[in-house]
């Protein structure tokens, strides 16, 4: 149950700094636009970081309930194991049954 848990962690970190990246690699074109003196791409530039900034910030949100929810599964299916574990062992065996019947058809 627990490496279930660390592997979805993973995921989720490698998207996090996937997507942090490329906010970080726009934000950096952005800064590295100057100023032009056209008031319609100056303003699009203003904008465009704006939505970065919001960007970031509903990244840094979504990573914090994205990991207090993985926390929270993996804790109550922690809880459950811990509270009924003849349940889950005939549960796991059940499944380790019905696929060796699969495999054993094949």
């Amino acid at each position: 149950m627990m490496n279930s848990h660390i592997d979805a962690t993973h995921v989720m970190n490698q998207m996090s700094k996937g997507l942090r990246r490329m906010v970080d690699e726009a934000e950096d074109m952005v800064k590295t636009a100057a100023n032009t003196g056209d008031a319609k791409l100056d303003a699009a530039r203003e904008k465009m970081q704006e939505q970065l900034s919001v960007m970031r910030r509903q990244l840094k949100e979504f990573e914090d309930d994205l990991g207090n929810n993985l926390k929270q599964a993996a804790r109550a299916t922690d809880e459950q194991v811990h509270d009924h574990p003849y349940a889950v062992a005939g549960i796991l065996g059940l499944i380790g049954m019905a696929a060796g019947f699969m495999l054993a058809r094949r």
